[in-house]
């Protein structure tokens, strides 16, 4: 087998110089958008990968298992990856430097590492594979930061959840969000996530106000019970509502279809948050939803002390890992407390005549 080097110095340098200059469109005219000739290039860029890697296709086919779609999309991708990172200068392609790349998506990049990872055992490239071995090594270590950055949310202190309840009292006359009142009070005072919300049923909120509990059902995580009467006028007011309706994302977004429905009443309820929190000065955190949620469960154990019923509030079925967890979101919360600014109440109209009719008396 030759090397990878030795087989793009090999290659037609004309082949891979026209092959880039079509993926980053430098250098060619092609009329419109739709025009034959663009057409008729594409296809002859994919030809002349194909021909260049058979013998990369067979090798998938018969060693890797894959069918023959499959292992032509590999060697594609491998063919483009080529063509973008050719050097004429140096009349060699250098595939290593765009698993670096930020401008594309972490699935575009992770399939780019599969497909050549693939042809460097393909054609015993250690070099190669040493590399991808490294750049996989240091994304790994960035996601494991990541996720570690993630467990580091922290509950809304109690003035943080007020302010965001009165300024939730909006969307009760906001005709752009009729049914953001409910939801997003949902949300704030028992961390109910939006999924959850949005297959929240009709039958659900009956049963939840006969039994004064409320099931929530999670993927993948099985149900989770929050106590009714958290959340009491927000179901009566989603239970009379008056169009038909069997889940809450019938509601947020009646007009989309079935299959897009969920996602399209997420994007709305994300948009709502977004507006209340501006309008409360709240500060937007990624997992504002775990904050909601532990706020209302720090304050649950508060007024009951029971970790059974902060163990249903927050999803967590061991009761250790609820003891643990109470005493890292309170220091946690009091820390956030320590660092909050304090906020310069303003007098209201009628404070203020009066303080300017005692001067005046005085």
């Amino acid at each position: 087998m030759r090397k990878f080097k030795e087989w793009m110095i090999d290659t037609r340098p004309d082949v891979l110089d026209r092959g880039k200059c079509l993926l980053e469109g430098q250098e060619v005219e092609f009329g419109t958008i739709n025009s034959k000739r663009l057409v008729t290039a594409v296809h002859e860029h994919y030809r002349e990968g194909q021909e260049a890697l058979r013998d990369f296709v067979r090798w998938l086919v018969r060693h890797e298992g894959l069918n023959e779609s499959t292992a032509q999309n590999a060697a594609a991708t491998v063919w483009n990856v080529c063509c973008l990172t050719w050097n004429h200068d140096e009349s060699r392609s250098y595939p290593e430097k765009i698993l670096l790349s930020t401008t594309y998506k972490q699935s575009t990049l992770a399939n780019f590492q599969t497909c050549l990872l693939r042809y460097a055992r393909f054609s015993k490239n250690l070099d190669l594979i040493a590399k991808i071995q490294e750049i996989r090594g240091s994304q790994k270590k960035i996601v494991y930061e990541r996720k570690a950055e993630a467990t580091q949310y922290c509950p809304y202190t109690r003035s943080e959840i007020q302010a965001l309840l009165e300024a939730a009292e909006v969307l009760r006359d906001d005709p752009r969000w009729p049914w953001g009142w409910p939801t997003f009070r949902m949300i704030l005072k028992a961390g109910v996530s939006i999924l959850e919300l949005c297959v929240l049923t009709r039958e659900q909120i009956s049963h939840a106000l006969s039994t004064e509990s409320l099931v929530l059902w999670r993927p993948k995580r099985g149900p989770r019970s929050i106590p009714t009467e958290i959340v009491r006028s927000e179901l009566e007011a989603l239970l009379a509502w008056p169009w038909t309706w069997t889940t809450v994302a019938d509601i947020i977004s009646p007009q989309s279809s079935r299959e897009w429905r969920e996602q399209s009443a997420n994007t709305a309820i994300r948009r709502v948050a977004h507006f209340v929190f501006d309008k409360a000065g709240v500060e937007w955190t990624k997992h504002w939803i775990l904050s909601c949620r532990w706020a209302s469960a720090l304050r649950y154990f508060e007024l009951t002390k029971n970790f059974v019923g902060v163990s249903h509030l927050s999803g967590l079925r061991d009761i250790k890992r609820v003891q643990s967890h109470l005493v890292t979101m309170m220091a946690r919360q009091k820390e956030r407390e320590k660092t909050m600014k304090p906020k310069r109440r303003r007098r209201s109209v009628v404070q203020e005549a009066e303080a300017d009719g005692g001067g005046d008396e005085g």
